[in-house]
């Protein structure tokens, strides 16, 4: 289907809601956080994490959305060093 299968697709709900929001309030005052490496319903497992992510930021930085965020939610996993 549409949404799912290629980065492209799976790229498309985002950007697209993305896309509406910028067109209602304007680029700037449009900002995205992302967490390209958390493990929520296996997305830190995907074979092509970093083309995935390379891509959507790629057409957010084409819809100069005002920032983005990215965020390492890899901290829940890590062991106590003491």
């Amino acid at each position: 289907d549409q949404w799912g299968g290629s980065i492209e697709n799976r790229s498309r709900f985002g950007l697209e809601i993305t896309r509406g929001v910028v067109d209602a309030v304007g680029h700037d005052r449009v900002g995205m956080k992302l967490s390209p490496w958390s493990t929520f319903q296996g997305m830190g497992t995907m074979d092509d994490l970093v083309p995935q992510f390379e891509h959507f930021i790629t057409c957010l930085r084409e819809m100069d959305v005002a920032y983005l965020h990215l965020a390492n939610s890899r901290w829940v996993e890590e062991e106590d060093p003491s």
